[in-house]
């Protein structure tokens, strides 16, 4: 699966046109591709919702790290409370209204199924989460 072309049909979304698809080569992935656009489209969308008006738009980059392809979602929000996913990653527990709590445990068990991790970084001026994947033997 090319996750450049999963990253660019999810960001043709209306509520998505402003994220950035880092430049460069990405790396190619085993996988199925509608579930890693469901995947990407809920960290991308929270990463929307995170980013403060006038501030940079959330990036998606990828890139190979030891045998694995890691796919980054940056933003320039307020940051998260915690990098423990078990904290974050929780079914029905949303804080932001109108919200219920199922995205970031989606994008957990695609993760899963892909023989994939999920991971948080709380960032000073906002945050990254990063989803990794096996690549494509």
């Amino acid at each position: 699966v090319s996750l450049r072309a999963v990253a660019e049909r999810v960001r043709r979304a209306p509520d998505l046109e402003g994220v950035r698809v880092a430049a460069g080569e990405w790396p190619d992935v085993q996988g199925d591709a509608p579930l890693l656009e469901l995947a990407l489209g809920h960290l991308l969308r929270n990463a929307g919702e995170a980013t403060a008006p006038g501030a940079p738009s959330p990036e998606v980059s990828a890139a190979r790290a030891d045998g694995d392809v890691v796919v980054a979602v940056r933003d320039w929000g307020g940051g998260l409370p915690t990098s423990n996913p078990k904290l974050l990653v929780r079914l029905l527990h949303s804080k932001k209204a109108g919200h219920r709590g199922v995205g970031l445990v989606t994008v957990e068990r695609v993760a899963r199924l892909h023989g994939g991790t999920l991971a948080f970084e709380v960032l000073s001026d906002g945050a990254r989460v990063t989803l990794r994947l096996p690549a494509a033997s």
